[in-house]
């Protein structure tokens, strides 16, 4: 054993030794440590003599985790006399305080020790250990040091077993929690009296003595305390005159108790129940309790000492509100007496300089602002009146930065966060608060709009604060907007008269503001934006059309006066850059204009054309400008009868594109061509520039032409059809360039990779500010972005808008797609194939976010174009648009199924060449493996459609993903839905029967997909495979089509996945009950040939139990009316409960302190090459749990 000792010690010193930069020594030392808590049988005798080990308090925590890890994995080992020995020696440990000072020292060596206690206590209380209670309340009763270490122990407690929130209390056994919440509410009184007993004694001990021993207790005493007293019995709670309450008041101004005070307050504030149980929480308002209260906030104001103290208080407030808001639920409710004085105290933290304390006021105000009765309040009415004139008068609307408050938030990211919820919160108030008086409210902001218009129409043209995001004017600027956009739906609602003549007057104001600032003219554009349909829409029509009219031309004059000075500012990157966004901004609401106003302008559309043509046509409009302001004019030509001006914009928009790209078939068919036509060898050719800049203005010109254009059906479109398709099959041909570029070794590999602002988006990191992208105010002449970003960018967006148009494409000519008969049409049916050729070359190469674009703008907008049923599937059986989902599917089905099972094999492959450089290949991993878990769920999402995608105005049975929710949100999403109805759409039906390929990578998809890492996935693949089992079968004898498709190793890979999917997903008890059901579905419903295949599959699961699995076989074989279903399903459960998963603390064997953390592992079980491929299969290495 003392080998054995010193070797682990020295393991263990090396672990810590942070001098050690040899990773494979650590690791080798890691891996012996771990061994050492799996096989010896010392490991006891050896962490109890090291938590006695006075020379290192480290090795004596060390000790203790190793007494923690025994007990965890190995107590039922253990026998009845052993485990009475580890607690009867454990508890020797906090009796005998003096013999192992270590307990006294440092505060984690305490909390060590005592989850060492919860450890027991979750395996032995109450059954096994049914004193424990009486036994901690006499060991308290030692020393001040044994009563910090109980108070803590019930911390424990209440955190492990009562918390609502604890993942403890989730994971137990409803049983072991029952028994331990009902032990817990016999011994209620006890405890709460052992705490108060304690409680009272040290508050007195504190006036008299003060000593830092006693502080120290009563602060422990407190912060346990405040984990029961939102469970306590309320009529505990108010024992002894309220005694809890008026001590913790009162140690409110204890300058080294406060903080704990606080938090039993809050706690009991908060505590949730019935109106009978909460009724007694009104006292809050009492006299004794608002005026201490109030003398803590002017203590925290007066003495820098109590800083900390100021957010609790307010938090006291907020939880009073939300106990107000629940009781006073009728008219006759018995309101406050002191309910102002709780108000002007919620008010002077609503308009504090410090954010935090405010934006819990603004939660506060949240709360009572939607309670109806509340509402009616003259005193809250009063309050709200108030806050209007504070939104005008006060910082409460001013952006602040991170600088000033960077000592509250570990990150810039995280305050960016607050930020956001900060204004989400207060635009909620505003809207809550300007509904009681939307006229006060509304001539208080129009007051101090005409003020800030009126400040800028001052400014000299000199003027430099608009570039100063700190000056007060862009702060009111920035606040002014932001009001307006949150109120803009109240006043759409309730405005009243007066309201409704003075929205005309500011927007005249805004109209008429001239500010050459293009940071001011932003805001001020904003703010037209937001109030040009409110003025509209309280106004007769004349009016309206001359608001209207007005806008327009003073969008127009403007976008002409800033490219104007834009040219003079040339010289200053950052400037320019300003100016630049301004004018897209510009060309934005213009169409926004244009797009909502239309039949108004359409009578001007003359002027509007060649007015818009003119900047268009200009060198000086940039390729983004251009394509906006095209749409402008689709809009308006869409108002048009007939289809005469949408004639005349194709011939002057789109046949310049099409004769371009015509004069570019050789270098769109030719890849070496293209790269020399984009420049990538090249980035400083002029000419390559130039024509990276066509093909984006073609690309989006041509998508926003195709978006915003309502083709006439009384009217003949074949010109525009034509037209439309000689430019799209160009359009094919540059898809494929681009799709090509991936697999050219000597193209520098960057230009296809993700934008730098996307990556950091999914690694959670902002972009740097000082890093190349940065621009500085300082006069340059250099270009704003490097050529290189330049170029990453052009074919990172040309890319994307190209799937998009091609999916947009199907869409709106899907009627003329639909008629064309590709077996008397040899010219779409070659098209088609190259269509397909383009779409899928290099497919291989193409990393994960361009196969996203693929799935989702292309794949799904063909499967959703039309919607088949039966009639129109039998009229239109070799039409292009079916013959074009057929080839997709048939292309695209196997070759994403293999790149996935391939994936999968690398991701759980590591190597210790993959971390060379860490920082570099983490976060590419991590980007990696983030899009490759979002295609699986594209491609999931995708068979969805594909399998049950309804008819237009149906309800559909689930939603489209939204990636933004995390991992455990979208499961339990997608859980909470209903089942699936069991609808297969009829073209599934039809490409199923009719297309080996599509049925068996259809199949092999949904199947496959059970077993990838991705729990969502799963969960939606199982819904599929019902409802194809029950509704189509694929694997049921009466379904002779569908069964002759299949194979036996089909059919053998289709059952090894339900199965490993169960110890993949199975210790999620829902997603495992959906597959026993599913796999037991499989076997119920296959021809007997089918269930010798899976017989053979079911064999090799370990731990087998031969005579459950005879038993099962037989009442199979039987056939007997007599053997009941139940019975069969019963047995089936018990066959695989060998590699159902298991519990996430059963599955980790031991603690892992990962010093430097690896990429994301997606796929954690090896998986044999063959296992992929549809050969035989090593059932039994799937199944083994260390393979």
């Amino acid at each position: 054993m003392e080998l054995e000792l010193n070797e682990l010690v020295q393991a263990w010193r090396t672990c810590m030794d942070g001098s050690i930069r040899e990773q494979t020594v650590r690791e080798n030392a890691f891996k012996y440590i771990e061994n050492f808590k799996q096989t010896s049988g010392n490991i006891l005798d050896i962490g109890f003599y090291l938590a006695f080990q006075k020379d290192s308090f480290e090795l004596c925590h060390f000790g203790l985790q190793l007494i923690t890890h025994t007990i965890k994995f190995k107590w039922n080992e253990f026998s009845e006399h052993m485990k009475q020995e580890i607690k009867d020696r454990l508890m020797n440990m906090i009796i005998n305080l003096d013999d192992n000072q270590n307990i006294k020292g440092p505060s984690y060596l305490k909390n060590s020790m005592c989850l060492v206690i919860i450890e027991l206590i979750r395996r032995e209380w109450p059954q096994n250990w049914p004193n424990l209670m009486p036994d901690l309340f006499d060991i308290s009763n030692k020393s001040i040091e044994h009563k910090k270490l109980i108070f803590i122990i019930l911390k424990y407690i209440s955190e492990e077993f009562i918390d609502a929130d604890s993942s403890q209390t989730a994971t137990m056994p409803s049983q072991r929690r029952k028994d331990i919440n009902q032990y817990l509410n016999q011994h209620m009184h006890s405890i709460f009296m052992f705490y108060l007993d304690n409680l009272e004694h040290c508050f007195h001990l504190v006036n008299e003595n003060g000593s830092s021993h006693l502080v120290e207790l009563t602060n422990t005493c407190l912060d346990s305390l405040s984990h029961y007293i939102t469970w306590i019995n309320i009529n505990l709670i108010l024992s002894r005159n309220f005694s809890v309450i008026n001590i913790s008041l009162s140690l409110l101004s204890h300058e080294s108790l406060c903080i704990n005070s606080a938090k039993c307050l809050i706690a009991l504030s908060s505590r949730k129940g019935t109106a009978d149980e909460r009724k007694p929480l009104l006292g809050m308002f009492s006299d004794a309790v608002l005026s201490q209260l109030i003398n803590c906030v002017k203590l925290c104001c007066q003495n820098s000492k109590f800083d900390g103290l100021l957010k609790y208080l307010v938090q006291i407030l907020v939880a009073i509100a939300t106990q107000l808001n629940f009781l006073w639920s009728s008219s006759d409710f018995e309101r406050p007496a002191n309910l102002s004085i709780y108000l002007n105290a919620a008010y002077e933290f609503l308009i504090n300089e410090n954010r935090l304390y405010s934006f819990e006021a603004i939660q506060l105000w949240n709360v009572l602002l939607q309670n109806q009765h509340i509402q009616m309040d003259k005193d809250v009415h009063h309050y709200v009146n108030m806050i209007a004139q504070a939104l005008t008068n006060t910082y409460l609307l001013v952006k602040f930065n991170y600088a000033s408050m960077s000592e509250h938030f570990d990150s810039e990211e995280e305050f960016n966060k607050f930020c956001q919820k900060y204004r989400a919160e207060l635009s909620k108030m505003m809207r809550n608060a300007s509904h009681l008086n939307t006229q006060v409210y509304f001539m208080q902001v129009h007051q101090w709009t005409l003020k800030i218009i009126s400040q800028t129409s001052c400014l000299s043209p000199s003027d430099q604060s608009g570039f100063d995001a700190s000056s007060m004017l862009y702060l009111c600027w920035d606040a002014l907007v932001f009001l307006w956009t949150s109120l803009a739906n109240v006043l759409a609602k309730h405005a009243p008269d007066p309201v409704k003549s003075k929205l005309i007057e500011l927007l005249h104001a805004a109209i008429q503001l001239k500010c050459l600032n293009p940071n001011y003219a932003s805001f001020n554009y904003s703010f037209i934006s937001s109030i040009l349909s409110l003025s509209c829409e309280n106004c007769e029509c004349h009016a309206r059309e001359a608001i209207v009219k007005t806008v327009f031309e003073k969008l127009y004059t403007d976008l002409m006066v800033f490219r104007t000075e834009t040219a003079k500012h040339l010289h200053c990157g950052a400037k320019t850059k300003f100016y630049l966004n301004l004018r897209r901004q510009l060309s934005a609401v213009l169409l926004t204009v244009c797009k909502n106003y239309s039949k108004i302008l359409f009578n001007s559309f003359e002027f509007i054309f060649k007015s818009l043509v003119q900047v268009i046509d200009s060198a000086e409009t940039t390729q983004m400008e251009k394509g906006i302001l095209v749409q402008a004019l689709v809009h308006l030509s869409n108002e048009c009868e007939t289809n005469q001006i949408q004639m005349s914009l194709v011939e002057h928009f789109l046949v310049p594109i099409k004769q371009y790209f015509e004069t570019k078939s050789h270098e769109l068919t030719n890849i070496e061509s293209f790269i020399g036509l984009v420049g990538l060898r090249d980035s400083t050719n002029l000419n390559a520039l130039e024509n990276r800049k066509i093909i984006f203005y073609y690309v989006n010109c041509l998508y926003g032409f195709l978006k915003c254009i309502e083709l006439k059906k009384s009217q003949n479109n074949e010109q525009i059809s034509s037209l439309f398709v000689a430019i799209f099959q160009s359009l094919v041909y540059l898809l494929k360039s681009f799709n090509q570029l991936h697999s050219v070794p000597n193209v520098n590999k960057e230009f296809l990779d993700m934008t730098d602002s996307c990556k950091n988006l999914i690694l959670g990191m902002h972009q740097e500010k000082h890093g190349r992208n940065h621009i500085s105010l300082s006069c340059t002449s250099d270009s704003i972005v490097e050529q290189s970003d330049k170029i990453q960018m052009f074919i990172y967006n040309t890319y994307d808008t190209l799937n998009q148009l091609i999916g947009l494409y199907m869409t709106k000519f899907k009627h003329e797609l639909l008629l064309v008969d590709i077996s008397t049409n040899q010219s779409y049916l070659d098209f088609l194939y190259k269509l397909g050729d383009a779409l899928f070359a290099s497919f291989n190469d193409l990393p994960s976010f361009r196969v996203r674009y693929l799935i989702r703008y292309v794949l799904k907008s063909c499967l959703t174009s039309i919607f088949f049923d039966k009639d129109l599937i039998s009229a239109h059986q070799n039409s292009f648009i079916l013959k074009l989902d057929e080839l997709m599917l048939e292309y695209f089905l196997p070759a994403i199924l293999a790149r996935i099972n391939q994936a999968n094999k690398l991701f759980g492959h590591k190597t210790e060449q993959n971390y060379l450089d860490m920082n570099k290949e983490l976060q590419s991993q991590i980007i990696e493996e983030n899009q490759y878990t979002l295609m699986c769920r594209d491609l999931v999402d995708l068979m969805r459609t594909f399998l049950s995608f309804s008819q237009p105005g149906e309800p559909k049975g689930e939603e489209t993903m939204d990636e933004n929710q995390n991992q455990e949100m979208l499961v339990e999403h997608a859980l909470a839905k209903d089942a699936h109805s069991g609808h297969i759409s009829e073209l599934a039906i039809f490409l199923l029967k009719n297309n080996k390929i599509v049925y068996q990578s259809t199949i092999l998809c949904l199947f496959d997909g059970l077993n990838w890492p991705d729990s969502y996935c799963c969960v939606r693949l199982l819904r599929l495979s019902q409802s194809l089992l029950d509704k189509h079968p694929i694997v049921e004898q009466p379904s002779e089509h569908f069964a002759l498709l299949l194979n036996e190793q089909i059919s053998e890979r289709m059952f090894t996945n339900c199965l490993t999917a169960l110890q993949l997903h199975g210790e999620h008890q829902e997603i495992a009950s959906l597959l026993t059901n599913l796999v037991y579905t499989m076997y119920e419903k296959s021809p007997i040939f089918y269930r010798q295949v899976y017989n053979r599959v079911i064999t090799q699961i370990p731990n087998l139990n031969s005579k459950v699995y005879d038993e099962f076989v037989f009442k199979f074989e039987k056939k007997s009316s007599m053997t009941g279903e139940k019975a069969k399903k019963d047995l089936f459960k018990k066959i695989i409960q060998p590699i159902v998963g298991k519990n996430i603390g059963q599955l980790h064997k031991y603690d892992i302190q990962i010093r430097v953390l690896e990429p994301l592992n997606l796929n954690s079980r090896k998986v044999s090459a063959d296992a992929t491929n549809g050969t035989e299969t090593n059932i039994c290495s799937l199944f083994d749990p260390n393979y």
